[in-house]
């Protein structure tokens, strides 16, 4: 199975968005947020959780030999 991604957006009655990302790594979130709120109008704060500051594992994979005779 793939990985998944979701944006959660959530409107209060003061007319508040949140928005939390959920399976992205590093600064993508941010990027797929500001995607979204392109035309949405002021953004006021972001708040950063700790998945920004981890890295995204590379999709390519290395192979190491053993040339040892």
């Amino acid at each position: 199975m793939g990985l998944k991604y979701q944006v959660v957006i959530e409107i209060d009655e003061d007319d508040q968005i949140t928005m939390e990302t959920l399976g992205f790594k590093g600064p993508k979130c941010v990027d797929e947020i500001k995607k979204i709120i392109k035309n949405l109008g002021q953004i006021d704060t972001i708040e950063k959780t700790k998945e920004y500051y981890e890295e995204e594992k590379s999709k390519l994979k290395s192979t190491q030999k053993n040339f040892s005779k």
